[in-house]
């Protein structure tokens, strides 16, 4: 159980950055941003959202897909874009932005993908103590 939460915090947390970077990057190319301090800075803003997002929707999410089953990573990709996109979509209705809204979503399936590819990583790998002792 222990090594289980490890994985998926260490899982979440390198997600979020995944997608902070994401998002930081399309709101900078969509010209509304200058380019190279925009993206630190807007990376900075974005991570802890990210973080907070990803807790709160993508992980019971990922633990629902799991329960039924469904634990592959293309599962992680939509559960991901479904994340990304919803929030920026209710916005994008009334502001009339619904591409963003397709960025942001794929920034969120992006971060899905690393989710599952970091858990899935660090969950196949042997513990330190059984490599130790096989040498």
């Amino acid at each position: 159980m222990r090594r289980e939460l490890w994985a998926v915090i260490v899982a979440l947390l390198s997600a979020a950055i995944i997608a902070a970077l994401s998002v930081a990057i399309v709101v900078v190319a969509t010209g509304r941003l200058e380019f190279l301090p925009a993206i630190g800075i807007m990376f900075i803003l974005y991570w802890p959202i990210c973080v907070v997002i990803g807790g709160m929707f993508f992980y019971p999410l990922f633990w629902l897909a799991r329960e039924f089953g469904w634990g592959r990573w293309w599962i992680a990709a939509i559960a991901g874009f479904m994340v990304g996109f919803g929030a920026p979509y209710m916005l994008a209705i009334r502001e009339g932005i619904f591409h963003l809204a397709l960025w942001f979503g794929a920034a969120g399936a992006v971060s899905g993908m690393t989710f599952w590819t970091i858990r899935r990583f660090m969950m196949s790998s042997r513990p330190s103590h059984i490599a130790a002792s096989a040498d």
